[in-house]
């Protein structure tokens, strides 16, 4: 109550007009406001995976309607990477998220059909002339400037989870504790459902930051990024859109989900869930 409180204080004062860069995977809960224009994430830095990261924010987007974008950071757990020869917090052309990782984010950020992508810092070097950080983003602005916008991803898997579930990944940044839901909570079995799920299609997501190699930010997945993350109360327009739904989590079993699990069966959809989801 105290959190809600906080965040209707601050978008009163805003004007209900809000953008928002989530670091967790909760950016439905913040668009079913109804406030926010834009939902996007930062990513590298000590941040997940970012093909999981973006198919929750995908799912968000659809059902609320709104546009999505990329941020890719220089910064990462012991330093951050800059051509000014600022040292700084163990900055340097060496520190922070690698040139390679960088430029897989930002054209991934493209095709996941961004309407913004960008660095945080790094464009210029000490000379104020582009560095290689600036370079990359110079030269995936002119590959949109000669090749247009990629569409819209293909992703034809719903993974839905339930909407007061709170999941999050076995392990991030803001909290030394794993398998937690809401922050504090500690996983239950469909949890470590949604986990499991998510490990198949992105096999070691969970390793995202956590080693210098850059492992887990983008998972070597052996059916591309198919995957759109959507709640318990996804609309039923929405879920016909997706050939296969996956039910990855154990559902609070009310009416209006087993009639909309039946209306998208009945509609042609394909329905992959255990016996276990929709225990009451």
């Amino acid at each position: 109550l105290n959190f809600q409180n906080h965040f209707q204080g601050l978008t009163d004062r805003l004007g209900n007009k809000m953008a928002t860069l989530v670091s967790l995977n909760f950016g439905h809960y913040f668009l079913k406001e109804g406030v926010y224009t834009m939902i996007g994430a930062e990513t590298a830095q000590g941040l997940p995976n970012t093909q999981v990261y973006y198919s929750f924010i995908r799912g968000a987007g659809k059902q609320y309607g709104v546009p999505w974008f990329g941020n890719a950071s220089v910064w990462n757990r012991w330093g951050w990477k800059n051509y000014s020869g600022n040292t700084k917090y163990n900055g340097g052309d060496t520190e922070g998220t690698s040139l390679s990782l960088l430029k897989r984010l930002i054209y991934s950020h493209i095709m996941y059909d961004c309407v913004a992508v960008g660095f945080e810092s790094g464009f210029l070097d000490n000379n104020d002339e582009l560095s290689p950080v600036g370079k990359i983003q110079q030269s995936a602005s002119q590959w949109v400037e000669k090749y247009g916008n990629p569409g819209n991803l293909y992703s034809p898997v719903a993974v839905m989870v339930d909407f007061f579930s709170g999941w999050s990944f076995p392990r991030h940044l803001y909290t030394r504790n794993i398998y937690r839901v809401w922050g504090n909570l500690p996983y239950e079995q469909g949890d470590y459902l949604t986990d499991g799920i998510l490990d198949m299609f992105y096999p070691g997501y969970q390793d995202a930051s956590y080693f210098h190699d850059e492992t887990g930010f983008i998972a070597p997945t052996p059916y591309g990024d198919i995957v759109d993350c959507v709640l318990s109360d996804c609309p039923l327009w929405l879920l016909k859109q997706y050939p296969v739904l996956v039910i990855g989590d154990k559902l609070r079993n009310n009416i209006e989900i087993k009639d909309k699990l039946e209306s998208y069966v009945e509609s042609g959809g394909h329905l992959v869930i255990t016996a276990g989801s929709l225990e009451t």
